[in-house]
C-alpha cells in the first residue's frame, strides 16, 4: 500500500509531532509499505535553526525522488514559507504555502497514493486529504493529534456559538466522515469521545485493553456531521524509548530500586539539598495548562496574598475549603521547579521575580540527552490541563515521567484521557483546578517516601503496560493501514478475555 502523510512538521524538525509521525513510517516501511511524506522545509522554531544545512540529502527540500529503494520513505519538503510560531502572521503565512503546495504534489503525484493520512497540523488537514483522496482515487484516514477548531474556543479565539466556530467544525467533521474514510485515531479516550460528540461508550471503539473509570464531562455539543465519521479509535502516545524496559527490569531486583548515581549528581549539580521534596514541572508551558494552584501552593511556605497569584480563584470553592487552604503551611524543605518554555512561562518568571522568598525556580528546557536523569531527579513531576481543553488535546509528558518511575500530580479534569490514566493506574494524584488545598494534601503525601515508590512503580508498571514505544507504534500503523482488529470501547479490564498477542506481557 502507498501511503501518503500529510504534516507541517517532520524531522529533524523538533516538532512532537513530526518526531511521532517518523516512528510510525519507519514501522510501515519494514512492514513493506510505500511510505511518501508531505511536509514543509521546516519552521517550527524558525529559521533560526538553520534546519536545511543540517538535513541529509534525502531529507532535502526537493521534488518526487522515484529513484529511492522502496525500503526507504520518500521525504518530501514542500517549499513552503517559514517564518516560525513567533507570530500569529507568520504561522498563518506558513500554513497558507503548505495548503498550496501540498494540494500541488497530491494533484500530480506520481505513483498515486491508496490512502492519503492527515495529521492535524496546520489544522483542517482533514479536508485536504477527504477533497483529494476523491479526486485520486485514495481513500483516506486521520490520525488527530490536536482537535481544531475545538483548540480555538477552548483559548478563547472563537466561541462555540459563532458562526466562524461553525463553519470551521463543519469544514473540519466533513474531512473526518464520508465512506471513503478508512479510519480516524486520536490520542485518547476524552478527544475519542468529544470528537463523537459524546456518543454513548459502547459506540466508541479503541486499541487497547484499557478503558477509563469516568464519563466525559465536556459540555461540546455533537457536530451535525458527527453520523458520517468512521469508528473513532484511540491510542496514547509513547515514552522514553527503551525506559519503560529499563525501569521493569530495576524493579524486578530488590538489589536497583534506588535511583543510578547519576540521579543524585545531578540533584547535587542544581544545589538540592538530599532533604528536599523536588516538586517538578517540566515541558511546555502552553495556553492549556495551569499554574496558579502550583504557585498558590508554593506561597503557602512564606505567606505570600493569593491576589498575586495568576489563575487562582479562592471564591469557586466553599468557604472551609478556603479557611483551611489559607491556615495551611507547606514545609519548608519543599521547592518547586519548572524547567521549560511556552506562552505562560512569563507568568512562572513574574511570580519568581515579584516573591523572592518563594522556594521556586525556573529553567530553560532541559537538554535531550539527559532527559531521563532530569525526569528522576524530581521526587515528583505536576502536570495541569485546564478543563476546558479536555478533549481537544492529550499531552504527552504523563508518558515519560511514568516511564521513570515517578509519580504525577496531576491538576485537571478526572474525565480527561491524563485523568483516567493517572487514577487508573494509581501512579500519582488528580486535583480538580481551584483545589489548592487538595494539591497542598498530596504533598503532604509526596513527603513520604514509601508512598512515593509505591505510586512510582504503580507509574512504571503502567508505563510499560499502556505507554511502551514498539507497542504502540505498531498499532497505529495497524490501524492506519487497516490491518488492526480493534476492541470495544469497554468500562474496566476484561481480565476474562482472551490474551491479544498485541499486548505487552509484563514478567
Amino acid at each position: 500500500m502507498h501511503l501518503v502523510f500529510l504534516n507541517q512538521y517532520y524531522p529533524p524538525d523538533a516538532a512532537p509531532t513530526g518526531v511521532m509521525l517518523e516512528a510510525v513510517v519507519e514501522r510501515l516501511v519494514q512492514d513493506g509499505h510505500e511510505v511518501t511524506v508531505l511536509c514543509a522545509s521546516g519552521g517550527y522554531a524558525g529559521k533560526e535553526r538553520g534546519i536545511h544545512s543540517a538535513l541529509p540529502s534525502s531529507h532535502q527540500p526537493s521534488t518526487l525522488n522515484h529513484q529511492l529503494p522502496p525500503s526507504f520513505p520518500r521525504i518530501i519538503r514542500i517549499g513552503a514559507s517559514s517564518f516560525g510560531r513567533g507570530t500569529f502572521i507568520g504561522k498563518l503565512l506558513d500554513y497558507a504555502s503548505y495548503y498550496v503546495g501540498v494540494a500541488l504534489k497530491l494533484w500530480v503525484m506520481n505513483p498515486q497514493p491508496d490512502r492519503i493520512v492527515a495529521l492535524t497540523t496546520p489544522p483542517l488537514l482533514s479536508v485536504l486529504a477527504r477533497l483529494f483522496s476523491k479526486i485520486r482515487g485514495a481513500d483516506h484516514a486521520h490520525w488527530v493529534m490536536d482537535l481544531y477548531p475545538d483548540v480555538m474556543a477552548a483559548h478563547g479565539m472563537l466561541g462555540e456559538r459563532s458562526i466562524m466556530y461553525r463553519i470551521l467544525a463543519g469544514l473540519a467533521r466533513w474531512g473526518f466522515g464520508g465512506r471513503r474514510c478508512a479510519a480516524v485515531l486520536t490520542l485518547g479516550p476524552d478527544m475519542a469521545e468529544r470528537l463523537l460528540g459524546k456518543k454513548p461508550k459502547t459506540e466508541i471503539k479503541e486499541d487497547m485493553d484499557m478503558a477509563p473509570t469516568h464519563a466525559s464531562s465536556s459540555t461540546h455539543q455533537p457536530s451535525t456531521l458527527n453520523h458520517q465519521l468512521a469508528s473513532v479509535q484511540w491510542v496514547p502516545l509513547w515514552g522514553t524509548k527503551g525506559e519503560t524496559e529499563k525501569l521493569k527490569a530495576e524493579m524486578d531486583s530488590p538489589s536497583t530500586i534506588n535511583d543510578p548515581p547519576s540521579t543524585s549528581s545531578l540533584r547535587h549539580q542544581r544545589g538540592w539539598a538530599d532533604g528536599e521534596l523536588i516538586v517538578m514541572y517540566s515541558g511546555n508551558m502552553g495556553l492549556g495548562h495551569r499554574f496558579g494552584e502550583i504557585l498558590a501552593a508554593a506561597s503557602r511556605s512564606v505567606g505570600v496574598s493569593l491576589t498575586s497569584v495568576p489563575d487562582f480563584q479562592p471564591s469557586t470553592l466553599p468557604i472551609s475549603h478556603q479557611l483551611s487552604t489559607l491556615n495551611h503551611q507547606l514545609s519548608s524543605h519543599t521547592r518547586f521547579v519548572f524547567f521549560g518554555g511556552g506562552k505562560r512561562r512569563v507568568e512562572v518568571e513574574a511570580f519568581v521575580r515579584e516573591n523572592p522568598r518563594c522556594a521556586v525556580e525556573i529553567h530553560d528546557y532541559a537538554p535531550a540527552d539527559e532527559l531521563a536523569a532530569h525526569l528522576r531527579s524530581a521526587d515528583v513531576h505536576l502536570a495541569s490541563l485546564d478543563a476546558a481543553w479536555t478533549g481537544t488535546m492529550v499531552p504527552s509528558k504523563l508518558q515519560g515521567i511514568f516511564a521513570v518511575g515517578r509519580p504525577v500530580i496531576f491538576i485537571g479534569s478526572a474525565d480527561s484521557s491524563i485523568g483516567r490514566w493517572v487514577t487508573e493506574s494509581g501512579g500519582g494524584w488528580v486535583i480538580l483546578p481551584g483545589d489548592v488545598d487538595g494539591l497542598l494534601a498530596a504533598l503532604d503525601e509526596a513527603r513520604q517516601p514509601e508512598i512515593r515508590l509505591t505510586r512510582g512503580r504503580a507509574a512504571a508498571v503502567y508505563a510499560h503496560n499502556h505507554f511502551d514505544k514498539r507497542t504502540n507504534v505498531a498499532r497505529v500503523a495497524a490501524i492506519l493501514t487497516g490491518e488492526g482488529t480493534p476492541r470495544p470501547f469497554k468500562q474496566g479490564r476484561d481480565v476474562d478475555a482472551p490474551h491479544d498477542p498485541r499486548d505487552p506481557v509484563v514478567g
